[in-house]
């Protein structure tokens, strides 16, 4: 079974977003709710029961999927978001929504892929990156960026697909006379096959500012991407930085994102040796 692990980018522990975001990590399952009624493509989000009843996104064999969303914060015990919507196109009948708690539970399918979209009053609407679950995931806590976000991006567009992408440091090293793999600054990044994206860097303060002319990331690790086509959905994200690995798949995360028209979709790059 996985335990311990964060979502929107299922890495383990860090910081997201305006290095604001500490998510939080737990492996118990007895905070979750579960919203919906029986049904396999996923119930109304209106009921709620035991293990035998919980709300179905898509076809069996399922795993057992366990949400705690909340705001994207500095502190150490993040406001719970109650009333989050989550909806994804594995089930698209279905509406899963956070209990007073912020909590959502659910049956996924195993082995498909899986992303959610997440809507809430004074937060970006956000899409989570592609996932394939092959275990039950009893908690997971998902931390959502505010809505301003979206007036820092340039070319933000309401009726467009947005990217932001945050680098996580996952074990890497500084080497002596060669590269430093704990530093988030220095990683250049692409959209595979879509040339026409279009990509800022952002600086390391609290709330980040475009940097104009980079053409890498700074210590604060942020970049955004827009001018792909919802159509071209899921996308790959190409990350460089010589004498480094850095990488879009870590445990559950394909490396896959998913564009949709609306939504910022958060990627995690992860920083190794």
């Amino acid at each position: 079974m996985i335990g311990r692990r964060s979502w929107v980018l299922l890495a383990g522990c860090g910081t997201l977003l305006f290095g604001a975001g500490t998510w939080a990590c737990s492996s118990s399952s007895d905070s979750g709710v579960t919203n919906g009624d029986d049904g396999g493509s996923g119930g109304d989000g209106s009921g709620s029961g035991d293990a035998g009843s919980l709300a179905m996104c898509g076809p069996p064999p399922y795993i057992n999927l366990g949400l705690v969303v909340q705001a994207a914060s500095t502190s150490d015990n993040p406001a719970r978001v109650p009333g989050a919507v989550l909806t994804s196109p594995l089930c698209p009948d279905a509406s899963f929504t956070a209990d007073d708690n912020g909590a959502i539970h659910g049956l996924v399918t195993e082995g498909v892929p899986f992303y959610g979209r997440f809507n809430a009053n004074a937060f970006a609407a956000t899409l989570s990156p592609e996932q394939e679950f092959d275990a039950d995931v009893p908690e997971l806590a998902i931390s959502l960026p505010p809505s301003l976000l979206t007036a820092i991006v340039p070319g933000y567009d309401a009726a467009k697909p947005t990217i932001f992408v945050e680098v996580l440091l996952d074990g890497g090293h500084a080497h002596d006379g060669g590269a430093n793999c704990n530093d988030p600054s220095g990683i250049a990044l692409s959209v595979q096959d879509h040339p026409e994206a279009q990509i800022t860097y952002y600086s390391s303060d609290s709330i980040p500012a475009p940097v104009s002319g980079a053409t890498a990331t700074t210590g604060g690790g942020k970049a955004s991407i827009v001018g792909v086509d919802a159509s071209a959905s899921p996308v790959v994200i190409v990350g460089t930085k010589t004498g480094c690995t850095v990488s879009f798949v870590k445990d559950t995360s394909t490396g896959r994102i998913p564009l949709e028209n609306g939504y910022i979709s958060i990627a995690g790059a992860y920083l190794r040796d």
